[in-house]
């Protein structure tokens, strides 16, 4: 999984000859119900070959989740019971990203919803709230996830908050 982590690629070089017979196979039956029948088929036997769920990993997001607060990577392999490079090892082969990485995913998330939900609030406070140490971590992170810092990501979302998509 974590071979396409910030990847765009074509299908053909991901799974090669796979795809490139799965389009050919398409091409000759003549029915669309029966494309899409064949189709799913396929990918459900491409995407059952996925590695088994680890309940040390599971373990880790909830803890992620749900704690992001209290979390560094020493902490989190005490809990789990694994080295830190272990860890890191197999979170990146079932989740895609290291713990870290999805760490800082979920405090953005967090932030942005407490933004939506609160937007006379400090950054400081938010920043608290989202599991950030200080401000300009939260103010860091912020603008490597979205290209802007805060407030320019809220003077952004007031000057469209007007307009209605249309087409």
């Amino acid at each position: 999984m974590n071979e396409l982590t910030d990847c765009v690629v074509g299908g053909e070089l991901v799974m090669t000859q796979e795809v490139l017979n799965l389009r050919e196979k398409l091409l000759e039956i003549p029915a669309i119900e029966q494309k899409f029948i064949f189709a799913e088929q396929f990918f459900l036997n491409i995407f059952s070959k996925k590695p088994a769920a680890n309940p040390f990993v599971d373990f880790s997001v909830d803890l992620i989740m749900n704690h992001p607060h209290q979390l560094s990577m020493q902490y989190l392999s005490d809990k789990v019971g694994y080295s830190q490079k272990h860890l890191i090892k197999i979170f990146r082969e079932h989740v895609g990203l290291t713990p870290k990485s999805f760490l800082k995913i979920m405090r953005f998330q967090k932030a942005l919803k407490e933004i939506e939900t609160n937007r006379t609030a400090r950054w400081t406070q938010i920043a608290y709230e989202s599991g950030y140490y200080d401000q300009a971590h939260f103010i860091n992170d912020f603008k490597d996830f979205s290209g802007f810092t805060p407030s320019q990501f809220l003077r952004q979302q007031s000057e469209f908050s007007n307009y209605i998509a249309v087409g």
